[in-house]
């Protein structure tokens, strides 16, 4: 019996780095508060927004003090923004309907999902109901690269915070990872897995069960292994064998490590390798790739389960699919690696940090409600009393098909506990 990680923004939040898209999106505009603090152009400009200089001034370094009597840092850069926004006389501001509409889903809900956002302009430009300041005309050609425009600048960020963060490992994030996994985790259709769960354990010989435990214990198990061996002596029947050793915690816990683990990291930085480095039996997958080789980053949505998606593939326009999760799987090895992996044995699904959502959906619904899956056990987030586990599980339910099948799976809250915070800031 294997185990799953799934590693989310939540999990890089929880070890105090500053990776949400709402962080992104104001630094996105702080460092344009730096690039028009000393530039000597009328007219700056990205693919997602320009800023034109009215005021007869050689270029905008000179527009603070002269044009507008302001000490520009004073201002952040999303208050920038806004002041040039309503400055009609002396700037032509102007920004792409995509960047303006995740603006918008930050100042009415405090944060924003930049991949839904993406995929819900995507339909409405298939459906020809694209209006505003900046139209579409049916055409996802534009779209796709203010996308891309914007993966370039989230790979600088987060190149930032990894390269120039300190954070170190937590205990209780490692013992979480190694940790025993419990019959009251299992899905009640599949508990005969884990009685044979132990009693493949048992068969194994010593120097295989004390890596298992040791991985675990991060030290020397000898004392377990020694009253595991003297049990293993007595010529005790199969029945009474599997009894004994549910009925005895230090026993059942030395039987109980999950054989091999898969790491899937859902995020581009490496925050993982904090708990995987010289383990065995463990491996990492950066689905959507990572920071050191930029170029096969996978940014976009992934919901073939979607009626839209379906009339999208009833196009004769590839644009609409350029930045499909599923599609660009195939890129490279790294989605055969998670299949190969739970094709091999039953399996239980930890999420760390990982809301689960439509973005993911095609891929979260191959492992939720693949044959070999057992349990799915969220580790929520918790604040002042209040905690997101329902969230995470409303927002499971969106990639199932089996709603039956859901709730057998899914540990209920009284078994599931926060994620352990390592740097709150």
């Amino acid at each position: 019996m294997n185990r799953l990680i799934l590693i989310g923004n939540g999990f890089d939040k929880a070890h105090g780095l500053a990776t949400s898209y709402q962080e992104f999106i104001d630094w996105y505009w702080d460092t344009w508060r730096s690039k028009l603090a000393k530039s000597d152009k009328k007219i700056e400009r990205d693919a997602l927004c320009s800023f034109k200089l009215k005021a007869d001034l050689a270029g905008w370094y000179l527009a603070w003090g002269y044009h507008y009597g302001i000490n520009i840092g004073n201002l952040n850069g999303i208050k920038l923004r806004d002041f040039l926004e309503s400055d009609k006389f002396g700037c032509e501001f102007k920004q792409c309907l995509f960047l303006k509409k995740i603006s918008q889903s930050i100042e009415s809900k405090g944060w924003v999902d930049i991949e839904e956002e993406y995929y819900t302009m995507l339909k409405t430009i298939r459906s020809a109901k694209s209006v505003g300041d900046y139209t579409y005309f049916g055409h996802p050609e534009k779209l796709n690269a203010e996308l891309l425009e914007l993966t370039k600048y989230l790979v600088d960020y987060l190149s930032d915070i990894q390269n120039n963060s300190t954070y170190e490992p937590s205990d209780g994030i490692e013992r979480l990872f190694y940790s025993p996994i419990l019959s009251r985790d299992i899905s009640v259709s599949r508990l005969k897995e884990y009685d044979n769960h132990i009693i493949n354990n048992l068969k194994l010989d010593r120097p295989q069960i004390a890596k298992l435990n040791k991985r675990y214990y991060g030290y020397d198990v000898e004392d377990q292994m020694q009253e595991l061996e003297e049990f293993k002596r007595n010529d005790y029947d199969e029945t009474t064998r599997y009894n004994k050793i549910i009925n005895n915690r230090f026993l059942l816990e030395s039987l109980s490590f999950p054989n091999k683990i898969l790491v899937l990291n859902f995020n581009y930085t490496n925050t993982e390798s904090l708990y995987v480095k010289d383990k065995e039996g463990v491996d990492v997958v950066h689905i959507h790739g990572d920071l050191a080789h930029p170029e096969n980053i996978i940014f976009g949505y992934g919901d073939e389960l979607d009626d839209d998606y379906k009339d999208m593939q009833k196009t004769n326009n590839n644009e609409y699919l350029k930045n499909i999760k599923s599609i660009r799987y195939l890129e490279s090895e790294r989605y055969r690696e998670v299949l190969k992996f739970i094709e091999s044995s039953p399996y239980q699904i930890y999420v760390l940090g990982h809301s689960c959502g439509t973005s993911d959906r095609t891929l979260l619904n191959t492992l939720f409600e693949h044959r070999n899956c057992i349990s799915i056990k969220p580790y929520f987030y918790q604040k002042d009393g209040n905690d997101n586990y329902l969230d995470i599980i409303e927002n499971i339910s969106r990639n199932f098909t089996d709603m039956k099948l859901m709730r057998d799976l899914v540990v209920n809250k009284t078994f599931c506990s926060p994620l352990p915070q390592v740097n709150k800031y």
